[in-house]
């Protein structure tokens, strides 16, 4: 009975207690909302930026911002070896974001060297999970911006 019950305790607080939530990311201390967000360029690294900007969509607080979004992202061939084989890939992410109704342009741009792998598959995981930083550190410095400006 007791084994039974030690099991039980083990296995609730390994389902219910693996949420992670970081102390400093309280999205209720940000006095603003995101009325309306356009995108122009990368769909996926567009996607990514979306996911991360919803949660501060559609919140009724006084300040509302309507942001435009333009992205571009490049995989640049950096070094190939002597018979020609791809080594090593730049990868580029950019982002204008246009802020209304205050007519501000912020702009970042991040890169990241990439080693070419034989596994094509994870080459295109790992690019993606690159993308998503991107996008993550993009959408951070934006909410950075947005909190200052109130």
């Amino acid at each position: 009975m007791k084994l039974q019950n030690v099991l039980l305790i083990i296995i609730t607080a390994v389902t219910y207690g693996c949420g992670f939530s970081s102390i400093y990311s309280n999205d209720n201390n940000y006095k603003f909302s995101i009325s309306e967000i356009t995108f122009k360029g990368d769909t996926s690294l567009n996607n990514y930026i979306k996911s991360n900007l919803v949660k501060f969509q559609n919140k009724n607080d006084n300040i509302q911002y309507f942001i435009n979004v333009e992205t571009n992202y490049e995989k640049n061939v950096l070094t190939k070896s002597k018979t020609g084989k791809i080594t090593n890939f730049k990868l580029v992410g950019e982002v204008i974001f246009t802020i209304k109704p205050i007519n501000k342009e912020i702009s970042y741009k991040e890169d990241k060297i990439m080693e070419s792998m034989t596994d094509k598959f994870q080459e295109r995981k790992y690019e993606k999970i690159i993308k998503q930083n991107f996008a993550k550190s993009f959408s951070d410095k934006l909410v950075f911006e947005l909190d200052l400006l109130k």
